[in-house]
């Protein structure tokens, strides 16, 4: 059965795989000339979730538009910049405007594409998110595991 909307059959290949990590640890230490590089090592595993094609395709849906509609306005941004660099006094302007209008752009693109791509699919689909909240996945996650592919920079992590 379908985690997602509970009442249509999972097919394999439609399955939402949710990744995870754990048993973060150093692998190596090395002395660099401005600090250390630590290299770390953890296991991963991935849980499929059971998903139904009719999902399978809103989450697709959902993903592509919020995608596009988040990178579309950056690139106009950039776009826009570049073709009036003489107005904004060269590279440097050229630059500022790229990377304050294109994060602007991009997170007001985003939040229109996750508007959207609500609006263009069935309402009655859960989010993907809601893979996390699977019974494989929630055992694993009170076993210490962590949702994603790997570590975020500065999370702790156990001795060799």
């Amino acid at each position: 059965m379908c985690w997602f909307c509970r009442s249509a059959p999972a097919e394999a290949p439609c399955a939402a795989q949710t990744p995870l990590y754990s048993d973060v640890r150093i692998a190596d230490v090395q002395t660099t000339f401005n600090g250390y590089n630590i290299k770390k090592t953890w296991q991963v595993l991935t849980v499929p979730v059971p998903r139904c094609r009719r999902c399978a395709g809103a989450h697709a849906t959902r993903a592509t538009v919020q995608g596009v509609l988040t990178l579309l306005p950056v690139l106009a941004v950039v776009a826009a910049a570049i073709w009036f660099h003489t107005e904004l006094d060269g590279f440097i302007g050229v630059l500022v405007v790229s990377v304050i209008g294109g994060a602007v752009a991009a997170g007001l693109g985003h939040l229109v594409g996750s508007m959207l791509g609500w609006l263009v699919t069935p309402g009655s689909i859960p989010d993907e998110s809601r893979r996390q909240e699977h019974p494989a996945v929630q055992v694993l996650l009170a076993q210490g595991w962590k949702v994603g592919n790997s570590p975020q920079p500065g999370e702790e992590f156990k001795g060799r």
